[in-house]
């Protein structure tokens, strides 16, 4: 690619097949069916939830749906929370956009809008805690039950609220509510939004059943483990974030845990030929979240052109990497999970960073399947077998499949993958048996899997990635220590 094609973090205005990258036209298709199917069940259970990490694409699909929907059925719109945050009241401003989307006239709004602040202005502030939300909402109708008129007027709000519907919309259509960027709220401004929409927002009309049937549909995009927890932070143990999401939501959808990213590295046009093992790496440390393939790919290319433009001053801080039908695999794959760590799991990145240290940890908890005793001394020298000084990491030498499987054990490719493991805080052995990844295995996976998984990933794809020609290589000269320069000053 010989143009620097910088990607839109901005969400996709129409999915097709053209652009649905991740796959999620799938999912779209089926929610739009469900929505335009179910509408007596949804008009009884009306508060949807669409769970996505941050930049999973929640945005783009409830776009997409709100294009697509059949508008004879429904009348779509979306409320961008994030937009009106600084607003004293966030559910007020979600009355007030309702109330303009549906264009009720200046009479009828200030007449509603009366009702309404008496109790949305700073509704919640008198329930501590969201338990039974049905019984909450009579708890709150009973303390108000004293003043009559302020009881009565809540009535009237609901009863006029309902009459406002009907009068735009008739009887029939169904106004659906897509409340969107959730993600960017104050943890706080989203729990109690999304208790007054359950508290205030969600009564209908009584049906031929005498089940309360509402008129209107709330679709809420929501990263699910931030709110939770928020919930348990606000709450604590009075209530677990589990138990709030299920209490406040009827009716769940997820976008995908995981994605496929062959598709986006195809279309990113970076890395020519070897698109398949790019994906390959991507997918195997489980780093496929779209926002975040995005800001990477374009770090990524920032430093192609940096490395193409200003090789004088920066070149050397930047290994050859793929670029316009030029560079290497193996300082891409190096140069694309430092970029990640940096920017994604620094932590980890401070791990590998601080090497020395590292070792000395390991030698603090390394112990002995027999029961003699060892001294501290020797442990550092069982250790310092695996560690290697720092000239050993230039890629000359951790390129050269030969020079990597040579000597004893633990043979020099452990000591490569070594520079990547983490620090440990429990007892391990020394289990480094040459062309076995058991000593690997042996660290704590859940808050390690980032490292652990490019361990494995290079262990099983090293022969695919090192260099033929270690003499003609024009990175020969360069140190993997060196990438945390590269990071940290070009970035």
């Amino acid at each position: 690619m010989s143009a620097y094609n910088f990607l839109s973090n901005r969400f996709i205005k129409e999915l097709d097949q053209e652009n649905d990258l991740f796959d999620v036209l799938k999912k779209l298709k089926f929610i739009e069916l469900f929505l335009e199917n179910e509408t007596n069940h949804l008009q009884k259970n009306n508060m949807v939830v669409l769970y996505g990490n941050w930049g999973s694409g929640k945005t783009t699909l409830i776009n997409s749906i709100k294009k697509e929907i059949d508008k004879d059925i429904y009348y779509p719109v979306i409320f961008n929370a994030w937009r009106y945050e600084k607003d004293e009241n966030l559910t007020y401003s979600l009355f007030d956009f309702l109330l303009d989307e549906l264009k009720i006239d200046d009479e009828n709004k200030k007449k509603i809008k009366k009702f309404a602040s008496i109790f949305l202005k700073g509704s919640l502030k008198s329930i501590k805690v969201i338990g039974n939300i049905a019984e909450e909402y009579d708890k709150y109708l009973e303390k108000v039950s004293s003043e009559k008129s302020l009881y009565k007027k809540i009535s009237e709000f609901e009863t006029e609220f309902q009459s406002l519907l009907k009068s735009t919309l008739g009887n029939d259509k169904i106004l659906l509510v897509f409340v969107d960027d959730l993600d960017r709220c104050n943890p706080e401004n989203v729990l109690d939004l999304l208790s007054s929409i359950k508290l205030f927002f969600t009564l209908g009309e009584e049906s031929s059943l005498n089940e309360p049937k509402s008129q209107v549909i709330y679709f809420c995009g929501l990263d699910k483990n931030a709110v939770i927890k928020a919930a348990e932070l606000k709450y604590k143990d009075k209530i677990k974030g589990e138990e709030f999401l299920e209490k406040i939501f009827d009716i769940s959808f997820n976008m995908p845990k995981n994605y496929n990213t062959e598709k986006f590295v195809e279309k990113s046009q970076l890395f020519e030929e070897h698109k398949s093992i790019i994906s390959n790496f991507l997918n195997s440390i489980e780093f496929t979240n779209p926002r975040h393939l995005k800001k990477i790919f374009n770090k990524y290319q920032l430093l192609s052109l940096i490395k193409e433009k200003f090789t004088n001053e920066f070149g050397e801080l930047i290994p050859e990497i793929i670029r316009n039908k030029k560079g290497y695999i193996f300082d891409t794959i190096l140069v694309l999970f430092f970029l990640i760590l940096y920017e994604f799991n620094y932590p980890k990145y401070i791990e590998i960073k601080t090497y020395e240290n590292k070792f000395e940890n390991y030698i603090d908890y390394l112990v002995f399947s027999s029961s003699k005793p060892i001294s501290r001394q020797e442990k550092s020298n069982m250790i310092n077998n695996l560690k290697a000084d720092k000239q050993f990491f230039t890629f000359r030498n951790i390129s050269n499949l030969k020079l990597l499987y040579s000597g004893d054990t633990p043979n020099n490719f452990h000591r490569f993958l070594s520079f990547f493991t983490p620090r440990i805080n429990k007892d391990f052995e020394f289990k480094s048996i040459q062309g076995d990844f058991r000593y690997f295995e042996q660290f704590e996976y859940s808050e390690n899997h980032i490292l652990i998984d490019f361990c494995r990933f290079i262990y099983d794809h090293i022969k695919e990635i090192t260099i033929e020609e270690p003499d003609q290589y024009l990175s020969k000269n360069y140190n993997l220590f060196t990438l945390f320069d590269m990071v940290e000053t070009l970035l």
